[in-house]
């Protein structure tokens, strides 16, 4: 690398308390490494209020409370999501607990022996349970994930210090179902711990452990083996409902231990023990203990937490909140109080918005940079700085700054556009453009007003995420905007502080496209050399690259980049930085928008030399046991997961003639290639059943739909058609399934060919398929067996499931009436489609409300509702109809899936997909000198 060239690579340094990141930069002048050093804070005070601001999601989240560092109080570890396991430390007063997170990523040595440690990964929907198993007097962990595998990390140091080293990653080696939950008690009264399962079907299995304290013995074998005294038991199935999550607690105070269990619509169901406590029986008392919800996916842990002598409940759910509940006694009834709905203080400064982008600037005259947040939906969010000795501080404002539903995908900027003095604000978003919002206000109280929606004629083509910096040095503001297509585009300011003159320079700044779209900012580091710029990316890495001196900073390549993404700084499925001085010590620290609604801050402690960082490292990896690993590292052994690449989608609606050229009630579009060139058909089924054709007379840039004369198939006299294609009789080309208002699909065989389409009516196929009034199918093949599944919403809001059988005839047999515990309130309208580019199937239910559900799938069944996740990211800040019916297909060519929307009252609505631009790919931004 030329001498001008700082290196920036990126380790990760760990302490117990905190997560130390140290970035290596190698300073050619001095031929010395020098490595900045940053620590990991998750809190904040917002409004007064001690709040986890800065911490990763943990929905659907699976609790576990031991004493990890013996103080005597019990430490909480969470299991998420993604795989991984958090750690928070109690630092209470025994009966008054205060969580605290101190590590997102519980890391184990790996089992070679060598004192490597991995981040502990398993996967998705890490489940764990800690237990002495062996007997030391030490607690060890065993972990449950998606796939329905258990690992098992024995603790090989003490407890006060735990050390895991993973040993197996398949403890059970048989097969007990998917999303394995796993929790350890002595039901039996022999003093040796048994073991009990949760899996997604539903069911619940006790496995008693015939060993002793210090060799446990479970009987796993099927079939089991002649000497097995006690094979596994199932002691209950929950259905409807799936996702069980069992819990051991003495409830009726009986002396013997009751089942409880976690459900999938957030309830739990109670199991009293008839028996006695070494030959227990359990029987259900309530399907909804207490009146409990925790919104979905309910996850109870039972301990004494306040120190009163009775079993107190910790309860995670469908959301960021972990509620506590005492118990209080009253005679010999035993009820449950809520003494606090959010024990570990989560929020969100996006407010559980996604795709945050944060930016910064002093607009309330005290000397401290206040927030502006962007999210995807449009909104921009205003947080006034007020200041706080050890943790950074802040007022919220309620109130959006000038909202619009022409916005989205905010990516705000600050700079003083006019010279005035006072910050003004520049939004870039998912249409490619910039929004002036100019400040009228004072220097302590801002003023909003609109300035102008394109801003300088700029356009990038789409996701423009601007950052202002002078870099020429003539003492005005220049502009870089990052792209979709993950390129930086560099604009001189031609003009003086009271007036831009924004000039084309170059689409080349960084010579090197990061994946997905680009989001730029400087991290001025060294204040006596230019600023290095990082880039976001979608995959969540961030991008270095460093001033390249023997290049003009107006030409291309003035940034090289370095070639490999920071280790140990990621966001969360988009990175977007962000640096700013929000600890008050005059260096900038980093602030980390995510995809998913995260905002992660790193505080910059300062610098070492990169020999004593790596000693420390060395020392860290001998001492630490309960953070993260070094960043680089994978899962742990044999649990790796290989993620496949993923787009999220950008939806801007565009105008259409659509409206213009017919008028009927309930629009259900269908996108259909019905000439075989590659690019879709609209068909449109109406409320008279009607199944209209419009064929696109125009570029695919701008679609001018034309009515075609004859509908697709002869008026089949039924009402509230709604059509959907799949190849059902297996010959290669699509065939037509057509919802209808009493609650039958009529089939439509293709007769023709794929480029000359003839569809002839089988009414006698489908029998079996009566989907409750309005029906609307879909049909895909969701488990990869070779035989289509059909999906039917209905007028109730719900969908039927079908599955196609074999043998004579074209039928689906129900297998569901109520498709994974689904219901979207009346109307539910299905339609489905590789939304994310990354091979799997993504379902949008449309609903007489308008709102659109979406779901996309996880690794574990797709006919369980935990084999799904609802993602309320992609339609964030779309309004759309009442009684909407959406629909999927690449009307453009670009590659990535455009969105129809019909609805009851009969509009349509058009929102192209921006997340990949064929046209913005080889136009480029637009040459020359912009306005």
């Amino acid at each position: 690398m030329p001498a001008p060239f700082r290196h920036i690579a990126v380790l990760c340094a760990t302490a117990l308390l905190s997560a130390t990141v140290a970035a290596p930069i190698l300073h050619a002048q001095r031929g010395e490494g020098v490595s900045h050093l940053w620590k990991r804070q998750y809190y904040g005070y917002l409004d007064g209020q001690l709040r986890m601001l800065f911490g990763p999601g943990f929905e659907r989240g699976k609790p576990e409370l031991a004493d990890l560092d013996n103080d005597r109080d019990a430490d909480l570890v969470m299991g998420g999501a993604d795989g991984r396991l958090l750690y928070f430390e109690n630092q209470g007063a025994p009966g008054r607990p205060d969580w605290r997170l101190v590590s997102e990523a519980i890391s184990a040595e790996t089992p070679d022996g060598s004192g490597a440690r991995e981040v502990i990964d398993v996967g998705d929907n890490a489940a764990p349970a800690l237990v002495d198993i062996d007997g030391d007097g030490d607690l060890d962990l065993f972990v449950g994930n998606a796939v329905g595998k258990l690992a098992f990390y024995r603790n090989v140091g003490n407890n006060y210090l735990p050390t895991f080293r993973l040993e197996n990653t398949d403890y059970l080696a048989r097969v007990f179902g998917l999303n394995l939950v796993v929790k350890f008690a002595d039901v039996n009264g022999d003093g040796v711990p048994d073991m009990t399962l949760g899996n997604e079907d539903g069911a619940v299995f006790l496995v008693h452990n015939g060993g002793t304290r210090v060799e446990p013995k479970f009987c796993l074998d099927d079939p089991p083996p002649l000497d097995c005294l006690s094979p596994p038991v199932k002691l209950a199935q929950i259905s409807p409902e799936d996702n069980a999550v069992p819990e051991w607690v003495d409830w009726d105070g009986d002396g013997d231990l009751d089942l409880m269990v976690g459900k999938s619509d957030g309830r739990i169901a109670y199991y009293r023990n008839i028996g006695t406590a070494r030959e227990g029986s359990w029987e259900l008392r309530d399907p909804r203990f207490n009146i409990l919800d925790a919104g979905g996916y309910a996850a109870p842990l039972f301990r004494d937490i306040d120190g009163d002598g009775t079993p107190d409940l910790l309860l995670t759910g469908g959301s960021q909140r972990v509620a506590f509940y005492s118990t209080r006694v009253n005679g010999r009834q035993r009820d449950l109080w809520l003494e606090r709905e959010n024990v570990l203080l989560a929020s969100s400064l996006g407010r559980f918005q996604t795709r945050l982008r944060v930016t910064s600037g002093d607009v309330t005259g005290n000397g401290l940079p206040d927030l502006f947040i962007g999210t995807r939906g449009g909104a921009l969010l205003f947080y006034e700085n007020v200041g706080g000795r050890e943790l950074p501080a802040f007022t919220s404002h309620p109130a959006s700054i000038l909202p619009t539903s022409q916005r989205s995908f905010s990516t705000p900027a600050v700079a003083d556009v006019d010279g005035d003095g006072l910050p003004d604000l520049v939004v870039g978003g998912g249409a490619g453009r910039l929004e002036l919002i100019r400040n009228r206000g004072t220097r302590s109280v801002p003023k909003w007003e609109v300035g102008n929606l394109f801003l300088s004629g700029i356009d990038v083509g789409a996701m423009s995420a601007p950052v202002f910096r002078d870099l020429d040095g003539d003492g005005d503001p220049d502009l870089v905007v990052g792209n979709s297509l993950g390129n930086l585009v560099l604009y001189e300011n031609r003009g003086d502080k009271a007036s831009m003159d924004l000039v084309l320079r170059t689409t080349g700044l960084f010579r090197a496209r990061v994946p997905g779209a680009a989001v730029p900012d400087f991290f001025p580091w060294d204040p006596k050399a230019p600023p290095d710029l990082v880039v976001g990316g979608q995959n969540g890495n961030l991008y270095p690259a460093a001033r390249n001196a023997a290049v003009p900073v107006m030409q291309g390549g003035a940034y090289e980049s370095l070639g490999v993404p920071w280790a140990g700084i990621t966001g969360s499925g988009q990175a977007l930085p962000h640096f700013v001085d929000l600890s008050g010590d005059g260096r900038p620290d980093l602030l980390l928008g995510g995809a998913d609604g995260t905002l992660r801050y790193w505080e910059y402690v300062g610098n070492a030399p990169t020999s004593q960082v790596a000693m420390a490292q060395a020392q860290r990896r001998r001492e630490n046991v309960l953070a993260g690993a070094e960043a680089g590292e994978g899962a742990a052994a044999g649990q790796a997961t290989l993620r496949p690449s993923y787009v999220e989608p950008v939806f801007e609606l565009e105008a259409t003639t659509l409206n213009t050229l017919f008028r009927e009630r309930n629009t259900n579009p269908a996108l259909v290639d019905l000439t075989g060139d590659g690019l879709p058909e609209l068909v449109l089924g109406t409320a008279r059943g009607r199944v209209l054709v419009f064929r696109n007379r125009g570029a695919t840039a701008s679609p001018q739909w034309a009515l075609e004369p004859e509908p697709l198939v002869p008026d089949t006299g039924l009402n509230n058609a709604a059509p959907t294609v799949a190849d059902v009789d297996g010959d290669g080309d699509a065939d037509l399934l057509i919802g209808t208002a009493d609650g039958r699909v009529v089939l439509f065989l293709n007769e023709g060919s794929a480029q000359r389409p003839k569809f002839v009516a089988r009414p006698d196929a489908l029998r079996s398929v009566r989907g409750d009034k309005n029906a609307v199918p879909l049909a895909l093949d969701l488990d990869g067996d070779g035989r289509l599944d059909l999906l039917v919403g209905n007028l109730k809001g719900w969908i039927y499931h079908y599955v196609q059988t074999r043998g004579p005839g074209i039928d689906f047999a129900l297998e569901q009436r109520r498709f994974i515990g689904l219901s979207v309130g009346v109307s539910a309208s299905p339609s489905g489609g590789d939304l994310t580019l990354n091979k799997q199937p993504v379902l949008l239910v449309g609903s007489d409300q308008g709102p659109v559900t979406v779901l996309e799938r996880t690794t574990t069944s797709p006919f369980r509702s935990s084999g799904w996740k609802i993602n309320r990211r992609f339609m964030e800040g779309l309004k759309l109809p009442p009684g909407s019916h959406p629909a999927l297909g690449d009307v453009d060519g670009d590659g990535d899936l455009d969105l129809f929307v019909g609805s009851d009252g009969g509009d349509i609505q058009f929102y192209r997909n921006n997340a990949l631009s064929a046209e913005a790919m080889a136009a480029g931004p637009p040459p020359g000198r912009t306005r």
